[in-house]
């Protein structure tokens, strides 16, 4: 398949410091928690988690529109979120979208939107949303 796709990198901001501040199973436990709630955001609006990436995760949307749709929703409600949570497990997320050709092999995607959308996310910064146009 080598069809336009909406690719969302959605990467979480501060973990390594939440680690070094807090300790391994209670960030991890966090982490986790976090990256589970993003998958099941992605598939509520369409889309599809293609894989976990420590404290990233890439999806992936046949519909550009509900792909921005489910990347708002994120930051809204995370958020909304971390206020109740411990300063130092404020974990934020930045996210980034990009449209174009995707190939797909054994679940996985490969494309310039995919690399596109992982360098707008680091771009994007914590509580952040870049697009390509």
């Amino acid at each position: 398949m080598n069809q336009a796709q909406t690719m969302v990198f959605v990467d979480l901001v501060g973990s390594t410091t939440a680690f070094e501040a807090v300790g391994n199973a209670q960030v991890a436990d966090v982490v986790t928690k976090v990256t589970q709630w993003i998958d099941r955001v992605v598939g509520a609006h369409g889309g599809r988690t293609v894989k976990f990436l420590g404290d990233g995760v890439l999806a992936q949307f046949g519909d550009g529109g509900q792909a921005i749709e489910a990347a708002v929703f994120l930051q809204q409600n995370h958020t909304d979120r971390l206020r109740k949570w411990p300063e130092a497990l404020r974990i934020g997320l930045k996210v980034g979208l990009a449209t174009g050709p995707v190939v797909e092999v054994a679940g996985d995607a490969f494309g310039d939107a995919v690399n596109l959308a992982s360098r707008l996310s680091d771009m994007a910064g914590e509580h952040g949303i870049w697009a390509s146009e």
